[in-house]
């Protein structure tokens, strides 16, 4: 629901796409927000508890993020309270650590931690891969169990997947392993903005239907 994407069709696609939802016996709709029009308000008054909504701490103008107060817009925390679920979905142009930093002061939290990763963001940034996206997170503030919860149980309970997401017996054994070590690490954000990690978070390996695949080990650490 951005401009660069639906043109000048404004929050129309949206309408179509939650009377679709409704034959789908309420599956959530992930809604992207960027560029207006439409308006952020007009894409949130539309939203209904558990839809999503991604790229939700971009730094643009039509984001979160009252620009000249810099505070948080009522229209976000009307959604936000009432059950619309905050996805980072990072991409290329979509996470802010100003934003980010802003959200987690005034106690917003994030529901699921999404990269948006496609073959040039992961290979030239800002996104590289979900490890960094995380640590980008904990920079701001959060806490490796809030951080592990938005990226399994959430992320999984975002669009009923009854057997992902957890370590119980009947749940699929889908198992990435990671290590907490100390290092410095630059992160670097959609807008070029610059925090530096204490704490890297590193993937070793990854259990898929029983077969274990060892990671490549991270160049660029």
């Amino acid at each position: 629901m951005s401009k660069t994407v639906v043109g000048d069709n404004n929050y129309i696609p949206l309408e179509i796409a939650k009377e679709l939802q409704a034959e789908l016996h309420d599956l959530p709709i992930m809604v992207h927000i960027g560029s207006n029009p439409p308006e952020l308000n007009e894409v949130l008054e539309r939203l209904d508890k558990r839809d999503v909504l991604t790229h939700c701490f971009n730094g643009k103008e039509n984001g979160i993020i009252n620009q000249t107060t810099q505070t948080i817009k009522e229209c976000a925390w009307d959604a936000y309270k009432r059950g619309v679920r905050f996805d980072i979905g990072h991409g290329t142009d979509s996470f802010n650590f100003k934003t980010a930093s802003l959200a987690k002061k005034a106690g917003m939290t994030p529901f699921s931690l999404s990269t948006d990763i496609y073959y040039k963001n992961r290979e030239s940034g800002p996104v590289f891969d979900l490890a960094t996206t995380m640590e980008k997170l904990r920079v701001v503030g959060y806490s490796l169990e809030e951080i592990m919860l938005m990226v399994t149980e959430h992320a999984a309970d975002n669009f009923h997947l009854k057997n992902k997401g957890r370590l119980e017996v009947g749940y699929d054994a889908d198992i990435t392993i990671f290590d907490i070590v100390k290092g410095t690490k630059e992160l670097v954000d959609s807008n070029g903005n610059k925090e530096v990690t204490q704490e890297l978070i590193i993937p070793t390996c990854t259990i898929v239907g029983g077969e274990i695949y060892e990671n490549e080990p991270i160049s660029k650490i």
